[in-house]
């Protein structure tokens, strides 16, 4: 078994059986992780309607704090032309660089700059006021644009004068653009998912599509395939469901049939069993073999023309001569030996069938 490097899932291996329990765990991750997205989206969706509802706000700020503006500036209130800035608003390609406690911390500033890039300098006058002065960048030098106070301006005013948001800024939210055969699709945020999608996953082309339809999908018939592919062998014990019975359900097809043994036993590799036949040596039967079983009797007034059958026969060999009467005469024995009834009997030193033999593996990695 195996597992995928981002979820973990199980990747069963080529000899591995299918197993409806790894099966159940892989969908029980999937469905965790589909239900975490979509609190991701929920939340993201949140959030760009917080931030829409910000620009919305700052777009009423600015066209408010244009509305003070006077036309011309003066000695009490000197501000840029109405015109000019107007102008600057519509065509705004300015960054926000930040907020500073003085113009000398303004022009200490060491980072990145580009035309009409603009900060703040905060500071207070004499009645308490807050003061927040404008420069912008003119390429080589910040330049002093006009004045705000917080004398005349509300807190969400101010919050959007501080905020930072420019057109650019927001031209940048954008929903993501889906790949294809021979494009690359584009970052953004994912599109919606609509009433009904919640157990659909979100696929690189950009559309929320049914887990068993997803391109790269797993079905169960893919699955099994992987976990029994075509040539695995099953061996089904006596009152056992075959193969098909056990795995054709829930859509899943297969078609086995019975490989003839011709009735033969089989025998783990080693001892005294045949060498392993591959698949692609020719298949030989080892035959069968008992241990042989040998004795001899003595026996009197034998005869070497005697006749004798199966595991018997008659001892060539003399032992003696006796008579009962005068002391003499021949005598001899009698032989047994299983083998002449039956070539299976010493063959080997062991009891055994006629056998193939086969292979047992244990996996230690």
């Amino acid at each position: 078994m195996k597992y995928s490097e981002n979820y973990k899932l199980n990747k069963p291996d080529m000899e591995d059986q299918f197993n409806l329990e790894h099966w159940n765990e892989n969908t029980d991750k999937i469905d965790a992780r589909m239900r975490k997205s979509q609190d991701e989206i929920e939340s993201n969706d949140r959030d760009i309607a917080t931030l829409f509802d910000e620009s919305s706000k700052t777009n009423d700020n600015v066209a408010a704090i244009d509305a003070k503006i006077p036309a011309q500036a003066s000695a009490d209130n000197p501000l840029v032309d109405k015109a000019a800035m107007n102008s600057s608003i519509a065509t705004n390609t300015a960054n926000f660089i930040g907020t500073f406690a003085s113009v000398n911390a303004l022009n200490a500033y060491s980072g990145k700059l580009t035309n009409n890039d603009y900060a703040f300098v905060k500071t207070t006058d004499a009645a308490g006021n807050t003061i927040f002065s404008r420069y912008k960048w003119s390429g080589t030098a910040w330049l002093y644009e006009y004045e705000l106070n917080n004398s005349s301006f509300t807190a969400a005013q101010w919050a959007a004068v501080n905020s930072g948001a420019t057109s650019t800024l927001i031209s940048q939210i954008k929903t993501m653009g889906g790949a294809s055969a021979s494009a690359d699709g584009s970052a953004g945020f994912v599109t919606q998912p609509k009433k009904g999608d919640q157990n659909k996953v979100l696929c690189g082309d950009g559309n929320w599509k049914d887990v068993s339809s997803a391109n790269g999908a797993v079905t169960l018939q893919a699955a099994f395939n992987a976990a029994h592919p075509v040539g695995e062998t099953y061996t089904q014990y006596p009152q056992m469901d075959d193969p098909e019975t056990l795995y054709n359900k829930n859509g899943v097809t297969s078609k086995w049939e019975v490989v003839d043994y011709k009735g033969a036993f089989f025998r783990a590799q080693g001892g005294n069993a045949d060498t392993f036949k591959s698949k692609w040596d020719v298949l030989s039967l080892q035959s069968e073999s008992l241990p042989n079983i040998t004795g001899n009797a003595a026996v009197q007034g034998f005869n070497n023309n005697n006749t004798y059958t199966g595991a018997f026969d008659v001892s060539t060999t003399v032992i003696g001569k006796k008579d009962s009467g005068t002391g003499t005469g021949n005598y001899g024995g009698l032989d047994f030996d299983a083998s002449r009834s039956n070539s299976a009997y010493g063959k080997r030193n062991e009891v055994a069938p006629a056998n193939y033999t086969i292979r047992i593996w244990k996996r230690t990695a």
